[in-house]
């Protein structure tokens, strides 16, 4: 870890100094709510319980979960302890079934500020896996409003580009920025945590400054 003094620490993100106006007393729970939530995002469905109960819908899925428990399963396949959850899993990735797939496709293309489709397959294939994932996503963000209409001008921009960043490393959660934000109401702090490499972001919750 690598701490940054205040005054020189200019990467820290802009929204992380907003102020929140006509703040009431909430529970911890609606405090993270609010600092975390962004126009139109889906409930966050990266969440391990969340695709737990999704896998143990799918027949094909548990078909998978059941060999695997009788040791007769293909080695491509195996249940994974990830996301505080063990799930069922294609070459360490976790299979998506497909009540959940479109509403990953739409969360993963926010998070990532609608990024192309290859970008976002990358991404997403990573970490993820289902047959036809790859045209999953290119007929999806095909379909997104936000990026048909960046791409209705065509030709030359009349805005200026965004200098490249710097990156020290690609591989995610190698480099880590953290930032306290507060206090708020009852005295409560944030904690944001950005990810260097892929921009993810997650904010907590403490009672006080000391971590």
């Amino acid at each position: 870890m690598h701490y940054i003094k205040g005054a020189k620490n200019v990467g820290a993100d802009a929204f992380s100094r907003m102020r929140f106006d006509n703040l009431e007393t909430k529970s911890k729970l609606q405090l993270a709510e609010e600092v975390c939530r962004t126009t139109d995002e889906p409930d966050c469905v990266m969440h391990g319980p969340v695709l737990r109960e999704h896998q143990e819908k799918d027949a094909m899925i548990q078909k998978i979960k059941t060999s695997c428990l009788k040791g007769n399963n293909n080695p491509d396949y195996q249940l994974l302890p990830v996301l505080g959850c063990t799930l069922v899993a294609y070459q360490k990735r976790v299979i998506v079934p497909d009540s959940l797939r479109d509403d990953l496709i739409n969360w993963y293309h926010l998070s990532l500020s609608h990024p192309g489709s290859e970008r976002q397959y990358k991404t997403m294939r990573q970490v993820l896996y289902w047959p036809g994932m790859e045209a999953d996503i290119n007929k999806e963000t095909k379909n997104c409003l936000v990026c048909k209409k960046a791409r209705v001008h065509g030709g030359k921009q009349d805005y200026g580009l965004l200098p490249p960043r710097t990156l020290k490393t690609v591989n995610p959660f190698d480099s880590v920025h953290a930032d306290l934000i507060g206090s708020y109401e009852d005295g409560y702090y944030g904690i944001t945590m950005v990810d260097h490499a892929t921009r993810w972001l997650e904010v907590g919750i403490q009672p006080d400054k000391v971590l």
